[in-house]
């Protein structure tokens, strides 16, 4: 069985933010033959159970504790099905909806039925949803929310970094009025607190169930939650293999009814032709981290179908340091981002499943603006500013990355070819994920790629995680410092009238667009295939399925 993760405190928050935000492997488990007849289409070689969910993914995640999903995916993937949240958008729920909208404008109650901010600006009243209960029967309380604030803030890790981006800092700060009622007080107003609270860290815990699990050794019970569950979403964890498989079972008493699908069998399949080859063969209903070569083979499949959303909140990105000469130079910077192939990366690598940038924020985040990016792929331009910067001759460089996603080393020799006609000698440098990890955190190498996102839809949060420089900042691999951005994204996070602060998210994106701290590849679509029978899907910002959404046909 899955041994628990074990982080060292002083490397708990570093660490715990890359999975909130960055190096994206979209990929789910599958396992089965792969041999026999190809089904029918509306037909799965699993029986035609409708109530059961195959899904093949690269791997099982690493523990399904929400204060240590250690950048992968597949863990926050889980955990938006095991636990629910304080808030959600509308159109998230367990009807059988065949072309589900959501809407990413209207924050909705989901644990709690209503939040009141007061006149104060900081004081914010929970009103937690009655009735709501766990798989063993326990009804949620305020002192679960409560235990559940106190643990984050002890573990250090995610949840705690997640309300400190919406001025919540210590777990003082969150008391209980009565058995449904929960008050936060901020340090400070803040204009992204509904929308941080739409993700499921931290988990609201059945604080019962992980009081029987913890020791002196282990307080906060994180050894068994590496392994288990123990909330209020739609499913808990029957079976926990490492690597193997995870099985989820419905939640009984889930305060939004019964779930369409009521087993998920969620299996470690790493090779990308076994995944593809088990859903043509109707071993598995869903497969993940499919390549953009492998999803273009099969769009016209009788049987399967594509899930595709476009744009995601995804970019590929390549940061660079400018503490390393030549960063230091924004004419440097600038000549890159004129070199970057742009519609060949969107043509020939995803096959067309991506969008070509035109801002650092995704055009389909509110507040978006693509007036002020100036880049296409124009090499003259980038060698006159090559010039200008006292690099006639272009310069040697290595870029470091992991492979994360099916198409990252294909962008990146894309890159090198383009950059080779400016001078520019581009050594690939490719690295296990760990290195990777904690190369990403020192913030020590020139460049550094990596597939990254904002599980939170607001663009001057987007930035802020970032490239920002302050305590929110963590993932600015770059370690990029801009005096005028921090100013800017400041008062755009305490801007209380919405139409200020769209104006401060349009200069916030003329400043970095302007300044081109990185290097923008491509913004990816979210897309996985499916057999034709699987019916619900509704993107999400953190780009992981709500199985508790589908169905099948």
């Amino acid at each position: 069985m899955f041994k628990a993760l074990r982080v060292k405190h002083t490397a708990r928050v570093a660490w715990a933010l890359i999975a909130v935000s960055s190096l994206v492997v979209i990929a789910c488990g599958g396992g089965g033959s792969g041999a026999g007849k190809t089904p029918a289409a509306g037909q799965t070689a699993t029986g035609g159970n409708q109530s059961r969910l195959v899904v093949a993914s690269v791997t099982t995640p690493p523990t399904i504790d929400s204060e240590y999903y250690s950048g992968a995916p597949q863990a926050w993937e889980i955990g938006d099905n095991l636990y629910d949240t304080l808030l959600g958008y509308q159109g998230m729920d367990v009807t059988k909806t065949e072309n589900r909208t959501i809407d990413y404008t209207n924050i909705v109650g989901r644990l709690v039925e209503s939040a009141d901010l007061a006149d104060d600006g900081v004081t914010w009243t929970l009103h937690l949803r009655q009735g709501v209960k766990s798989a063993t029967g326990d009804e949620m309380t305020s002192a679960d929310v409560k235990y559940s604030y106190d643990r984050a803030f002890a573990m250090n890790a995610t949840g705690a970094f997640l309300c400190a981006t919406f001025n919540l800092t210590k777990a003082d700060n969150v008391t209980v009025i009565d058995k449904y009622t929960v008050q936060m007080k901020l340090d400070a107003y803040s204009a992204v607190f509904k929308q941080v609270n739409t993700l499921v860290y931290p988990a609201i815990l059945d604080s019962a169930v992980v009081k029987q699990h913890a020791t002196s050794d282990d307080p906060w019970a994180a050894k068994w939650l590496a392994t288990n569950s123990a909330g209020f979403g739609p499913y808990y964890v029957t079976e926990f293999t490492s690597g193997k498989q995870l099985v989820l079972e419905a939640n009984p008493n889930y305060w939004q009814g019964e779930v369409p699908i009521k087993e998920v069998v969620y299996r470690s399949v790493p090779d990308a032709s076994a995944r593809l080859s088990l859903l043509e063969s109707g071993d598995v209903d869903v497969a993940l981290a499919l390549s953009p070569s492998q999803l273009d083979s099969i769009k016209n499949t009788t049987g399967i179908k594509i899930q595709q959303q476009s744009p995601s909140t995804t970019f590929i990105a390549i940061a660079m340091n400018p503490s390393i000469k030549p960063f230091d130079d924004v004419k440097v910077r600038q000549a890159l981002s004129y070199a970057i192939p742009y519609q060949d990366i969107h043509d020939n690598v995803y096959k067309g499943f991506a969008v070509v940038p035109d801002s650092f924020v995704p055009s389909n985040f509110p507040d978006h603006d693509g007036e002020y990016w100036p880049y296409t792929s124009d090499l003259d331009k980038a060698r006159e500013l090559l010039n200008e910067a006292g690099y006639p001759n272009g310069f040697d460089v290595t870029l470091t990355f992991a492979v994360f996603t099916p198409a990252e080393q294909d962008v990146a020799l894309a890159i090198q070819t383009s950059f080779k006609q400016i001078g520019v000698n581009l050594k690939i440098n490719i690295v296990s994920p760990a290195v990777h990890q904690k190369a990403f955190v020192d913030r020590t190498e020139a460049m550094i790629m990596y597939t990254a996102q904002s599980h939170v839809f607001d663009s001057v949060y987007a930035v802020q995680i970032y490239l920002g420089s302050g305590p929110a900042s963590y993932l600015n691999a770059g370690g990029y410092k801009n005096p005028q951005l921090d100013d800017l994204l400041a008062k755009g996070s305490s801007e209380k009238d919405p139409t200020q602060r769209t104006q401060d998210a349009k200069q916030i994106q003329q400043v970095v667009d302007n300044d081109a701290p990185w290097l923008l590849a491509a913004i990816e679509d979210y897309v996985f295939a499916a057999r034709d029978n699987v019916n619900g899907f509704g993107w999400m910002p953190d780009c992981g399925l709500r199985f508790f959404e589908l169905w099948k046909s």
